[in-house]
């Protein structure tokens, strides 16, 4: 049929044509009809899916993540939740050890089906030389960034279009005469780091109280914040095994330290909530839940039953218990908690969908909380006072809205998160186009 066609063609463009000029323009047809003919029967054999994947390639990113001390795993999951939505992103751990079961939660996020999260021993770092990575976050730089010294010191060198991610934890180890500076300058210097800190007011700290004290630096260091949050949603299998029917549980979490918690305040002030007129008529039984690890705080015998320590967690478990209760408490041990070191307490809380109670200087603190999202405490209260307001005054519909607000936030910070995210990916390519060209 086709041919047909063409040999029509040619008789009618032959008649129009004066004869002197007829066998050279006839050849000149032929062969551009053949060629043509050729071309459409090779396009009609492509298949469809070569031909979509020709007009859509995707860019590819080799990210690296190390991890030398197993720790800080709710961290790891808060960049593992925006990577791996991010089409062609080859996001490789290596870690000491994952712990307490952090896959599970892992496997709850959505994964983008070019992308692909792969664990490795930290022994194996080493390979990333040859890798030609874009982006490597340090998920504890203070530790990081020595112990692996070797393979990040020929990044620096070899791989000039590495980006690294330095994740702070303890603003007072990056002071001028810090161990550290040696390992970071480098990276400072060529402008390839980015310092990363978990709240605002640990940047305003570094900012104004460290960094002008550094010497021999060129260059000011890249400070950002990066809310380590991510979406969690109880699984309906779970049944509520640890907080049960008729229980008004609200919480405390971290490491079992009177440093970083004031248990015994706590405590002392729930014996003399428990015995109080305020919950007498109270169908609830109000329990508080100490999540943690390590050895736990004595628990006076008035109180004995109003307790329940809860430790060696999965973080499923640990962040369940946190969604059915309706308040978490900070309690901070230590003054250190607003001037220098971000509370794990306050990313749990918008992790897991609970209310923070927070005074005035909290939220000025942790810049990223707002009023309605957590129970305020005013001036001249306690926790207690607090917790007593809530229980004897507020309704289930009015507690769940309250986690609503919880829950939006939540969703807010993790979308600037992946924005974040992407913009340090793109920079590493735009990077290595500069220094290919």
């Amino acid at each position: 049929m086709i041919e047909a066609r063409f040999t029509k063609s040619l008789r009618q463009l032959e008649a129009l044509v004066p004869t002197p000029f007829r066998r050279r323009l006839f050849a000149f047809a032929s062969i551009f009809f053949v060629i043509l003919f050729w071309n459409l029967l090779l396009f009609a054999s492509v298949p469809s899916t070569s031909l979509s994947s020709f007009r859509h390639q995707t860019r590819t990113y080799n990210v690296a993540l190390l991890e030398s001390t197993s720790a800080h795993d709710e961290v790891i999951a808060a960049f593992v939740y925006p990577m791996m939505q991010i089409p062609g992103v080859d996001f490789k751990h290596y870690l000491k050890a994952q712990r307490f079961d952090i896959g599970e939660v892992y496997n709850t996020f959505p994964m983008h089906k070019s992308s692909k999260l792969s664990i490795h021993p930290i022994e194996e770092v080493t390979e990333l030389v040859d890798a030609q990575v874009d982006l490597v976050i340090l998920a504890t730089c203070e530790v990081d960034i020595k112990w692996q010294d070797e393979t990040l010191k020929r990044l620096l060198e070899e791989s000039p279009s590495t980006q690294l991610v330095c994740i702070l934890h303890h603003a007072d180890k990056w002071d001028k005469d810090s161990y550290l500076q040696p390992y970071t300058k480098p990276w400072i210097e060529s402008d390839r780091v980015t310092m990363l800190v978990l709240s605002p007011h640990v940047k305003t700290h570094l900012e104004v109280n460290l960094v002008p004290k550094w010497t021999g630096y060129t260059k000011e260091p890249r400070i950002e914040v990066f809310p380590p949050v991510f979406p969690f949603t109880k699984s309906a299998s779970d049944g509520g095994a640890h907080v049960q029917q008729k229980e008004a549980a609200f919480t405390l979490q971290g490491d079992f330290s009177s440093k970083r918690r004031d248990y015994g305040g706590v405590l002392s002030t729930l014996g003399a909530l428990i015995h109080s007129p305020k919950l007498a008529e109270e169908d609830e039984k109000l329990t508080l839940h100490l999540l943690g690890q390590g050895k736990p705080p004595t628990i006076p015998d008035n109180v004995v039953d109003n307790v329940k320590i809860d430790q060696k967690l999965n973080y499923t478990d640990f962040y369940s218990i946190l969604s059915d209760s309706f308040a978490v408490l900070t309690a901070f041990g230590e003054e250190t908690y607003f001037s220098e070191k971000a509370s794990s307490s306050v990313p749990a809380s918008i992790i897991s969908g609970c209310p923070l109670i927070a005074d005035q200087r909290t939220l000025e603190t942790y810049r990223y909380l707002d009023d309605d999202m957590v129970w305020i405490k005013a001036a001249g209260e306690d926790d207690m006072d607090v917790i007593a307001r809530i229980v004897t005054n507020v309704g289930a519909e009015e507690r769940q809205l309250k986690k609503e607000k919880v829950k939006l936030r939540n969703a807010e910070l993790c979308e600037g998160n992946m924005k974040t995210v992407k913009r340090w990916l793109e920079q590493s390519k735009e990077k290595a186009a500069l220094l290919s060209q």
